[in-house]
């Protein structure tokens, strides 16, 4: 990579599938350049990341980036000269790009409200984080035979989408009788793929939270072993269950082999003794929603298809740092939150989002529109 961007030089077809190991992704026909893509565990990112996202899209693309639907930044018109002064530059805000793109383990998606949030069940920060951080620290879990999506839900308001993944991770509380030390579990459901209608599927297996990195290590081994690489339709998740459901009639040979890599048996508890999640809402991520913390809110912000000017992404960092706890919440509806707001700020972080950050081509947008 660094030698082509040195001769200016746009990748050959096998390079810009290695290149896309980095983030980087060639878009030709569309555009005679590349998109960055980020990785943003839990889409959780400091006021001072948020903004220097924008001086990335400024000074290296086209001037404009985009939230995604897996709660992540990408932006694009990276010229070719400049490919590995963006992968350095993600790095120097304590961000990464690597395995954004390729047959990898996609961004890692937890509650846009984890640890603010009054009705979850649990915090999904930590979690995301730690499988986060065992796939960048794994090299044997990059080159899967497709792409492959991990989402943890902590019963929070606004719905994780955890079921359009291949592993969704959903907090449960767990009743007296189940045969398991009673508390918050996680559920374990597989084999759902985003934008195909196809759900992932009731396991009837819970995870202590502090295993879940470790449950999912065991399910992508075996998907590494049995997965499909000759056909890329038949690629996914999704098909080696199909396989074992119609060998066995169920999912339990498929999580056989997930507990002997493993090296134990996976709990599993009846339906009957787990309690119904909180309600969810999936317009919960619009408008003003009061937090767990008392007198404080979180602020919604709609971005008509996921777009921001660099104008707008600065305007939004200043107004966290400012009048918010600094933090800005990406969501999979592809807008954001604001988090910390005290109620009488409120008002006021309305105003200066209108006023500073209705232009740049999207005057639709602004917290609670």
């Amino acid at each position: 990579m660094r030698g082509q961007a040195a001769r200016d030089e746009y990748p050959k077809a096998a390079d810009n599938f290695r290149w896309r190991f980095y983030g980087l992704f060639y878009l030709a026909p569309a555009q005679d350049s590349y998109m960055c893509r980020l990785r943003i565990p839990n889409g959780i990112l400091s006021h001072w990341q948020f903004g220097g996202v924008a001086g990335l899209a400024e000074k290296f693309g086209g001037g404009y980036a985009h939230l995604t639907t897996r709660a992540n930044l990408q932006f694009r018109e990276v010229a070719a000269k400049d490919a590995i002064h963006v992968i350095e530059a993600v790095q120097d805000l304590g961000l990464t790009s690597r395995g954004a793109g390729a047959d990898n383990i996609r961004n890692v998606t937890g509650d846009a409200t984890a640890g603010i949030d009054p009705g979850a069940l649990i915090d999904t920060r930590p979690y995301a984080r730690a499988w986060h951080f065992h796939i960048l620290n794994q090299r044997t879990l990059y080159g899967l035979p497709r792409k492959f999506n991990v989402g943890f839900d902590g019963g929070g308001a606004i719905p994780t989408l955890e079921d359009t993944n291949d592993i969704g991770f959903q907090a449960v509380e767990v009743e007296d009788g189940a045969g398991v030390t009673p508390g918050i579990w996680f559920k374990l459901v597989v084999g759902g793929i985003t934008g195909h209608r196809d759900l992932a599927r009731e396991t009837g297996a819970v995870v202590k939270p502090r295993e879940t990195a470790e449950v999912a290590d065991a399910i992508v081994r075996v998907y590494i072993a049995e997965g499909d690489r000759t056909n890329r339709t038949k690629a996914r998740l999704k098909y080696v269950l199909d396989r074992y459901a119609a060998e066995a009639g169920s999912l339990n040979g498929f999580l056989a082999k997930v507990e002997q890599q493993l090296g134990r048996p996976i709990a599993r508890v009846d339906a009957k003794h787990i309690r119904p999640r909180p309600a969810q809402d999936r317009q919960a991520h619009i408008g003003a929603h009061p937090q767990k913390q008392p007198g404080l809110f979180d602020l919604g912000v709609v971005l008509p298809v996921g777009k921001m000017s660099c104008a707008q992404i600065r305007a939004l960092a200043v107004i966290a740092r400012d009048l918010g706890d600094g933090h800005i919440r990406l969501t999979v509806w592809q807008n954001l939150l604001i988090s910390g707001i005290s109620e009488g700020r409120l008002q006021g972080a309305k105003r200066r989002w209108k006023r500073r950050a209705s232009n740049g081509g999207h005057r639709r947008s602004g917290p609670g529109s």
